[in-house]
């Protein structure tokens, strides 16, 4: 029997069986979205922000990572997942102080202004990638030179060694080309090339550096609006997991400006060498311990 004889013989049961469809799976719906919302409220009332992350509820801004709540497929809670149980690059990590020889391994990427730690900081156990000019649209074709006398691209800098940790502050340089977004986007490109070839690297974003206000004023293409406006837009492509976003402004503004303090600058723009500890200690009560 097909169901247009069907509904022709028994019309009142065909509409009873497609009203009972219909209004089934609107009562399911409704009952799927008003869990998750309880779900939610519940967490806030907990003094948490929460985003749902597969079958894992993320909080976002609390300090204690410790536990995470697991969810089934409607985000009610099925219990708690111990944080070891997640891979370690799948966690959101936690910035804290780290011992001394924490940069040992690591490769900084940059420009000038990376290349004074290049110059001055005789970091002997860290690796330099680094160019006066340098930026986020040439840092994966250009050659350069490296310590041990040759000229390599990157690519080949990343294929010859494991680094637990990579430190980026490229910018200064694109701030009189492109916009905030397409600045990101290239920015973006050049991390998904590391993460390619380095899977298992911690991928420390710092964020463009300030000039002092006295730069400020000469309301050239290098200014802080423009800077805050990128620095802002490297947040968004920060996942806080592998890729973590590091404001070192903090070390050098002069307080309460938003400003590059002009006693740590020679030329309103690079940090001076005498002042490369200040770094130092910034990246050394940011680090992420590993397990």
């Amino acid at each position: 029997m097909t169901v247009l004889t069907f509904y022709k013989k028994y019309p009142f049961l065909t509409l009873l069986i497609l009203s009972s469809i219909i209004f089934g799976g609107l009562f399911f719906g409704i009952k799927v979205f008003f869990e998750k919302k309880v779900t939610q409220m519940e967490h806030r009332k907990l003094g948490q922000t929460i985003r749902f992350h597969g079958n894992i509820v993320i909080p976002i801004h609390p300090g204690d990572f410790s536990k995470l709540q697991k969810t089934n497929s409607i985000g009610t809670q099925e219990g708690l997942v111990n944080r070891e149980q997640i891979p370690f690059m799948q966690r959101i990590k936690k910035l804290e102080k780290v011992e001394e020889n924490y940069l040992d391994g690591a490769l900084f990427i940059g420009d000038s202004r990376t290349s004074i730690l290049y110059e001055y900081a005789k970091w002997d156990q860290t690796d330099f990638f680094v160019k006066n000019g340098l930026t986020v649209w040439d840092v994966n074709t250009i050659t350069l030179s490296t310590v041990d006398g040759t000229n390599q691209t990157l690519e080949q800098v990343l294929k010859k060694k494991n680094y637990p940790k990579i430190y980026i502050m490229l910018g200064i340089n694109e701030l009189g080309t492109g916009n905030p977004d397409s600045f990101a986007g290239q920015y973006q490109q050049v991390i998904e090339s590391i993460r390619r070839l380095q899977p298992e690297s911690l991928i420390f974003l710092q964020e463009i550096l300030h000039v002092t206000s006295q730069k400020d004023a000469e309301k050239s293409y290098i200014n802080n609006q423009e800077v805050n406006l990128r620095n802002d837009a490297l947040r968004k492509i920060c996942d806080g997991k592998q890729v973590l976003y590091l404001d070192i402004n903090e070390a050098f503004d002069l307080a309460g400006t938003k400003t590059l303090d002009p006693a740590l600058s020679g030329d309103g723009v690079h940090i001076q060498a005498k002042n490369i500890q200040r770094w130092k200690d910034y990246l050394l009560n940011h680090g992420v311990l590993f397990p």
